[in-house]
């Protein structure tokens, strides 16, 4: 998990990124991730990017967060993923 969210924060450009774990929750756990931010104007884009980031960064390893309240709303085959599917980018291969 460490790696995934270093990897989302360098990818913002966030520099020397560390994770911390903030809290141990009881189905939960807290982590904040961050870096140093040289250009201290872009701070709003760059904590939202970060967000995506993060997101994407988990969902392609697998990972999926979700509500608690998932299993008691509806019932589903435990290898179903409800992570967002993102479109693939098309390459043309003509010469």
């Amino acid at each position: 998990m460490k790696s995934l969210l270093e990897k989302a924060a360098a990818s913002v450009g966030l520099e020397e990124p560390i994770v911390q774990i903030l809290e141990l929750g009881d189905f939960s756990v807290t982590y904040r991730a961050a870096g140093i931010l040289r250009d201290v104007k872009a701070l709003l884009g760059t904590r939202a990017q970060l967000r995506v980031a993060i997101l994407d960064q988990l969902h392609a390893a697998g990972i999926e967060i979700v509500s608690p309240d998932i299993r008691t709303v509806r019932t589903f085959e435990a290898d179903n993923r409800f992570i967002s599917h993102r479109p693939r980018a098309v390459v043309d291969t003509t010469p």
